[in-house]
């Protein structure tokens, strides 16, 4: 039987990642990001830039990093709350993706994220990645092509009708942004 097929047994937690097992996952995945991650950062740098700085959430299995979500979360001054999270990495290793891992991730994202009552979850995608804009689309992330602003109606009442399409969106150097609002899940 294909390892595909197996039931394997995933462990979920919550920051648990050392710097070291984040770069060493990096390194595995690196190959399957389009375009790879070692074009665009320092791997070793953005492990630490993580470990220091994201809340991951992480999926193990038998004591590997079989997959993690990255988030950094903005809020406009020390005594607001958050309103804004930013997805910076969502990775599997090959042989674990097509199971599941990454929705259960994105799942707990979300719940994380609401449970903080943040407004707004944003990320950037490569516009090639058709597997990645379909899975972030599936999930109720729309793209745009200018940043939320909450004092901004029109742009809100978009994203949330849905009116903006990828072929409207500009494109930055081959990348969409796209944005879920956490109100509405």
């Amino acid at each position: 039987m294909s390892l595909h097929r197996e039931n394997i047994a995933v462990t979920y937690s919550m920051d648990t990642a050392t710097e070291s097992q984040l770069f060493k996952h990096l390194l595995s995945v690196d190959p399957f990001f389009v375009p790879p991650l070692s074009t665009r950062v320092d791997i070793k740098t953005y492990a630490k830039k993580l470990s220091l700085n994201a809340i991951g959430f992480e999926a193990w299995v038998e004591g590997t990093l079989a997959g993690m979500i990255n988030i950094y979360i903005e809020s406009q001054g020390e005594e607001s709350p958050p309103e804004k999270a930013f997805i910076s990495n969502v990775s599997l290793l090959k042989e674990y993706q097509g199971r599941g891992l990454a929705q259960h991730l994105l799942n707990d994202c979300l719940a994380y994220c609401r449970e903080k009552n943040i407004l707004w979850m944003t990320l950037v995608v490569d516009r090639e990645n058709i597997i990645a804009l379909s899975f972030y689309q599936k999930n109720g992330f729309t793209p745009i092509s200018f940043q939320v602003n909450e004092s901004n109606q029109e742009t809100q009442e978009n994203i949330k009708s849905n009116h903006v399409k990828l072929n409207q969106v500009e494109v930055n150097q081959g990348e969409v942004q796209l944005v879920l609002a956490l109100e509405e899940l």
